[in-house]
């Protein structure tokens, strides 16, 4: 039998994992591209290079973890972000300069900072701030466009979903 205190850990412990589960979100690929354009004011082809990614990476869910079984090396959130460079802690990562808890919520406002910075300094390395993402060239480099199309009645994300490869010379 159980103690006492060990039983309340267990109980604890649960409600904790149901309360992480409540505070994630799935989201459709065109709710998503809305709200990446209007929201956060992306350009459309980008939009449409991101949902690819967060489809491929994490199936378009908020709470995704990926990888490490240690401290550092996981990935998280939508977009899944590394926490060896990135958010912190398990690992040493602070460039975004938030938990990786953060990443892994409802709200992906923090997430599309984050990936503004990713972005930015992967296309000061690279040229293609996308390369950040292993989705992107496996995924998403070719056509992308395929992700938003039938997306709404805004213009832009049609335009996007006309393009055969996104246009990274604009930042995010």
């Amino acid at each position: 039998m159980l103690s006492v205190s060990r039983s309340f850990s267990l109980l604890l412990l649960l409600l904790l994992c149901l309360l992480q589960q409540n505070s994630a979100r799935i989201f459709e690929r065109c709710e998503l591209a809305a709200l990446l354009q209007q929201r956060y004011g992306l350009p459309a082809a980008q939009v449409a290079t991101l949902v690819c990614i967060a489809q491929h990476a994490s199936d378009l869910n908020t709470a995704a973890f990926g990888g490490g079984s240690g401290p550092g090396g996981g990935s998280h959130g939508i977009f899944q972000i590394s926490d060896v460079y990135w958010c912190s802690p398990p690992g040493q990562g602070g460039g975004c300069g938030l938990s990786c808890a953060r990443l892994r919520d409802d709200d992906i406002a923090d997430d599309v900072l984050c990936v503004r910075k990713i972005y930015a300094e992967h296309q000061r390395i690279s040229g293609d701030g996308f390369n950040a993402w292993q989705a992107y060239s496996a995924y998403c480099r070719q056509d992308a466009a395929s992700y938003v199309a039938g997306c709404g009645n805004s213009n832009a994300l049609q335009v996007a979903a006309s393009y055969q490869q996104p246009q990274q010379q604009q930042p995010l």
